[in-house]
């Protein structure tokens, strides 16, 4: 029988089924294909790099008050609420002043009286002094005439002391607004009985009304005796926030030292340190937790790297350069060391590439892929 010729197609199927047996077997090689770790790299570059102190603190109002009546009595009016704003000099409560005015009126009444007495004094002791001129009079009174009108003068000043007092108690009734700023805490209701002498729990000692300014904040840090040499009035500083760090600029508020105390506290041994900042739209709220750097030395314009891609060894500090797709290490010479940025004064030059992420455990010269 004679054999017939195979078909195209099942000769095709014969040739694929035959070609990783007699072909080249590296093709299908898993370890053929290059393996790169992902990263991410920041460009060097000038910067301003500012070395730093970081302490931390809690956030108080620029400033803050409690206000009181002096006059005890009922409260006749509290038109604010906590939260609320307030401008300087605008009504926050007023006491019931019934008896207050009528005490005012009495002692003006008080006054008039003393005034007249001593228009009397004056008149008598006049003609005394006239009489003793002529003899007509004796020591005895010519004495008693001019103790008369001392005693009228003394009067009258007595009675004006008593009226201004009057006129306190009937302001001291009265709480206004010493500044622009927001109600913090309202320690009554309307109708209580308020008296100065007692402590409100909610307004704070003897307060019933209290009043923030928070267009400006304050942080009181506690400074180490080793630093305090490095810290004086007037030093640049930082604020962050972490609560509201979305709301604030990358680095954190802009701020300076106020004040360094010159007593350190006995049971510390730490030194009182006053930060003051703006805090533009009150962003920041008295008792959140503020981080504060305190600027100890400043370069601007320095060739510099991100702070995260310096590493460190026995042999110095060091980073991971990409160059044509695989990372060398690379020895580097520091300068001033700041939070964000750290200065290069040597082995690197300005637009190479350094990893910043991504490097954990990346040997010298591993091939590396960079992230956009």
């Amino acid at each position: 029988m004679t054999a017939r010729p195979l078909s195209p197609a099942p000769a095709l199927l014969l040739a694929l089924l035959l070609a990783p047996a007699c072909g080249d077997t590296g093709a299908g090689d898993p370890s053929s294909v290059e393996f790169r770790t992902r990263v991410q790299v920041a460009k060097v570059g000038t910067a301003d790099v500012q070395r730093a102190l970081e302490l931390t603190g809690t956030v108080q109002a620029g400033r803050s008050v409690h206000l009181l009546p002096t006059t005890p009595g009922k409260i006749e009016a509290l038109p604010v609420k906590v939260g609320q704003a307030v401008k300087k000099g605008e009504v926050l409560a007023r006491m019931d002043l019934g008896i207050a005015s009528l005490q005012r009126q009495q002692a003006q009444a008080a006054v008039r009286l003393a005034e007249l007495g001593l228009e009397t004094a004056k008149k008598d002791f006049a003609r005394v002094q006239e009489l003793n001129q002529r003899g007509s009079v004796t020591a005895q009174q010519f004495e008693q005439a001019q103790a008369g009108l001392e005693m009228a003068q003394l009067q009258v000043q007595q009675a004006q002391a008593a009226l201004g007092l009057a006129g306190e108690q009937l302001d001291g009734g009265v709480l206004r607004a010493p500044f622009d700023g927001t109600v913090s805490v309202v320690g009554g209701e309307e109708g209580d009985w308020y008296n100065p002498m007692t402590v409100s729990p909610l307004a704070g000692p003897g307060g019933l009304v209290g009043v923030v300014d928070l267009s400006t904040i304050r942080v009181d840090l506690d400074l180490a005796e080793a630093d305090v040499g490095r810290v004086s009035a007037g030093m640049p500083a930082t604020i962050q926030v972490q609560a509201v760090a979305d709301q604030l600029p990358p680095d954190g508020l802009p701020g300076r030292v106020e004040s360094v105390g010159l007593a350190a506290d006995a049971s510390t041994r730490t030194f009182p340190v006053r930060v003051v900042a703006d805090n533009p739209g009150t962003v920041v709220r008295a008792g959140m937790a503020g981080r504060v750097w305190l600027e100890l030395d400043r370069r601007d314009g320095v060739l510099a790297v991100p702070r995260a891609a310096v590493q460190r060894d026995a042999q110095g500090a060091w980073v991971l350069v990409v160059e044509q797709g695989a990372a060398h290490k690379r020895p580097v010479t520091l300068g001033l060391e700041g939070r964000d940025q750290v200065e290069v004064q040597g082995g690197l030059q300005g637009g190479e590439q350094v990893i910043v992420d991504g490097s954990f455990g990346l040997p010298d010269g591993a091939l590396v892929e960079v992230a956009p």
